[in-house]
């Protein structure tokens, strides 16, 4: 497949549904002015990305005999997102991390990104 081909499709399918994201990636230190240090957030630019539910998942709870609905959410993004385990962002109220990264890439050149998230509560 051309790889030009694959990254306009792909970017057809996050068009589709958009979510833009700002990512938080961990702490990093800046200097108080006077001799020390602060720990801030460090945020990312914003993303254009597309996240979805990859699957629904019952469960059994052995103790109380019910069952638990489990969710779990995929995420899409361009060869050119800015991505990495462990990441953090926010969307409509719900707060995600990033679980696992797979590249997609046709002919040795990477097409773009697909997400394992985990929701935090």
């Amino acid at each position: 497949m051309n790889v030009n081909l694959a990254r306009k499709s792909l970017a057809r399918n996050i068009a589709r549904n958009p979510t833009t994201i700002v990512i938080q990636r961990g702490v990093m230190e800046k200097e108080d002015g006077a001799g020390g240090s602060i720990k801030v957030p460090n945020i990312l630019p914003s993303q254009t990305v597309r996240i979805f539910i990859s699957s629904l998942d019952h469960k059994q709870t052995a103790k109380e005999g019910g069952q638990i609905q489990v969710q779990r959410w995929g995420m899409v993004a361009t060869h050119e997102a800015d991505i990495q385990k462990g990441d953090t962002f926010s969307v409509n109220s719900r707060k995600f991390r990033v679980r696992g990264i797979t590249e997609t890439s046709t002919a040795g050149q990477l097409i773009g990104f697909q997400v394992d998230l985990e929701e935090v509560i």
